[in-house]
């Protein structure tokens, strides 16, 4: 009993450090336009306003006044970070949100950067 509990503390106190790490490593190395893109999603999770990676993609590129192409290499590296999620070929139907970790590499962002990117 007394050996689940210092595993379970242990567990927690690396869950713990493990996020601390993501966000220091993300805040370090995303691009901006990574960052502002994460940022921008969460403003419409806040908003409640559920979207698709390609309705975003679209409204995005017009926002930032960048190719499209260049939206979607962030998705797709921040997707690959573990950052956020959106539907594939294999799994259709997710719409596009932050992972737990995402929401609070965007939250520290937000602190970082006080007001807050709404579409």
């Amino acid at each position: 009993m007394a050996t689940q509990r210092a595993i379970q503390k242990f567990t927690d106190l690396c869950s713990c450090r493990s996020e601390e790490i993501i966000i220091k490593i993300s805040k370090e190395r995303l691009t901006n336009k990574q960052k502002t893109v994460l940022r921008m999603i969460n403003g419409l999770q806040e908003q409640e306003i559920i979207t698709n990676a390609t309705k975003f993609s679209e409204k995005t590129t017009r926002i930032l006044e960048c190719s499209e192409s260049t939206i979607w290499s962030c998705l797709k590296t921040l997707r690959n970070c573990e950052l956020l999620e959106y539907s594939s070929k294999d799994n259709k139907g997710i719409p596009l949100r932050l992972t737990k970790i995402g929401m609070k590499v965007a939250e520290e962002l937000n602190k970082k950067n006080k007001e807050v990117v709404r579409i």
